[in-house]
């Protein structure tokens, strides 16, 4: 995403039709990865992000 300058991602369907199925952004990437670290570490709370 970053080399091409975009903050979202289109996902399509794995079938021959590749319908679109959603968008991934980088924010939502962001937050997951937050929280998987925040789990990995043994902290119950994520903090937020603004």
């Amino acid at each position: 995403m970053k080399d091409r300058v975009r903050d979202f991602l289109v996902v399509t369907e794995a079938n021959d039709d590749r319908r679109l199925a959603g968008l991934v952004t980088q924010r939502s990437i962001d937050r997951a990865l937050e929280a998987e670290i925040a789990r990995r570490r043994g902290h119950s709370e994520v903090p937020a992000v603004a």
